[in-house]
């Protein structure tokens, strides 16, 4: 996942990438060098070896989706001693740097900054406009994301968040201490639950046990 996040080079095409063409005029006779294709790189259409190819030397490292969903689910259930579980933190107020740092130091036996640590909630998302460098509006709507966002070695993330589409797995992966939300929590044990987490299941089978329950609840 870290190799895919890598910045390479832009693509440049080289002549097998692109179509052949016809012949731009005959091998002989028309008093002009002899070319075979409009498409080669004397005419700029392509590039030769001394250009640079971009993902021609990137490899090919697709991660099964399927196999995501359970590291995911295996780096959080590997994460229970250094996981905290808080009641009533998705009802923060108010945007307090300072009160969330002496939360962070009543959960944890280390202080805010010392070492990477993870929280997880339904509310605490935001993010900086990439214009000014400053909280987008949406951002001032979250109390949390507000108090948190100046705190060193401090990543917040929604249970949304931890997905394969986002950088879910590498944030628990990196986070030292985990402190969750009780909503969170909940919404996260749905997901990857060992036994019956939705995240393991295919949309067909998601289907099929909702029409059973409504046959379950209607059997007429």
């Amino acid at each position: 996942w870290e190799y895919d996040q890598q910045d390479f080079s832009p693509f440049v095409k080289r002549r097998s990438d692109n179509k052949k063409g016809k012949k731009p005029w005959a091998q002989k006779g028309s008093g002009r060098a002899r070319h075979g294709s409009r498409y080669s790189p004397l005419f700029g259409k392509s590039a030769t070896n001394t250009a640079p190819h971009g993902y021609d030397n990137k490899r090919k490292k697709k991660i099964d989706r399927l196999q995501h969903y359970k590291s995911i689910s295996t780096v959080l259930q590997s994460k229970w001693k250094c996981m905290k579980i808080i009641d009533g933190l998705e009802g923060w107020a108010e945007p307090r740097q300072k009160k969330m740092e002496e939360c962070l130091s009543n959960w944890s036996d280390v202080q805010p900054g010392d070492k990477s640590m993870l929280l997880i909630t339904r509310n605490g998302f935001g993010q900086l406009s990439k214009r000014s460098s400053l909280p987008t509006p949406e951002s001032y709507d979250s109390p949390i994301y507000m108090s948190s966002r100046l705190i060193p070695r401090l990543v917040l993330r929604r249970p949304r968040d931890i997905d394969p589409t986002s950088d879910g797995l590498f944030q628990a992966l990196k986070a030292r201490r985990v402190f969750i939300s009780r909503e969170a929590f909940f919404d996260l044990t749905a997901k990857y639950g060992a036994e019956d987490g939705w995240a393991f299941k295919s949309e067909r089978r998601i289907l099929v046990e909702m029409l059973q329950g409504l046959v379950d609840e209607y059997p007429f």
